[in-house]
């Protein structure tokens, strides 16, 4: 809990990703939840992207409805990184009146990778927090995989993200939003 108030943003950001797994078991659940709401407006968007991740994680019953509407806000963020951790949060939260945003963001082609530098390691070498919004590194990737996530209860109708391969990478994911626009037009009622 001490490292989230840390002034250091590298510091803030490496406590989130390794609390973020055991989020739900955490103890203080509803501190760590106010934390990780508070730095969803953090200035820098590697510790903003990886709360809206917390904060998606510790969300119990009624709180994932006022979760996922801040989260959803965080949608048009200026970062690509912090837009792409919302998508997937939202997937997480099964938010699916965010389908609609999640389909602008097919056209959002922008890379979604950030680092946080400018501090020394405790060996003095020049430290480093890479992020990454997405297997694919674009925020148009992550807007597919949370489409894929957010419709696997949908049955017949949900959507299928892939594959994609290394070598046809960008041409895989345009004939995949391709899909998902088709998808979205057949299936907006349902």
């Amino acid at each position: 809990l001490k490292a989230l108030d840390a002034q250091e943003s590298y510091l803030v950001s490496t406590a989130i990703l390794y609390m973020q797994f055991s989020a739900y078991s955490l103890p203080q659940r509803a501190l760590f939840r106010d934390k990780a709401k508070a730095l969803m407006g953090h200035e820098d968007p590697g510790v903003r992207g990886r709360a809206v991740l917390f904060m998606a994680n510790l969300a119990r019953g009624a709180e994932r409805r006022e979760a996922g509407e801040k989260i959803h806000e965080l949608l048009k963020d200026p970062h690509p990184y912090v837009r792409s951790t919302s998508a997937s949060a939202l997937a997480a939260l099964g938010r699916l009146e965010s389908i609609p945003q999640l389909m602008e963001m097919l056209d959002d082609s922008e890379r979604n990778t950030y680092t946080i530098k400018g501090f020394s390691k405790l060996t003095g070498e020049p430290g480093s927090v890479p992020h990454s919004g997405s297997a694919w590194f674009k925020v148009q990737d992550a807007a597919l995989k949370s489409l894929e996530l957010m419709t696997m209860t949908m049955g017949d109708v949900r959507f299928q993200y892939g594959p994609i391969k290394y070598k046809t990478a960008d041409e895989d994911i345009a004939k995949a939003v391709q899909s998902a626009q088709k998808w979205y037009r057949a299936n907006k009622g349902a």
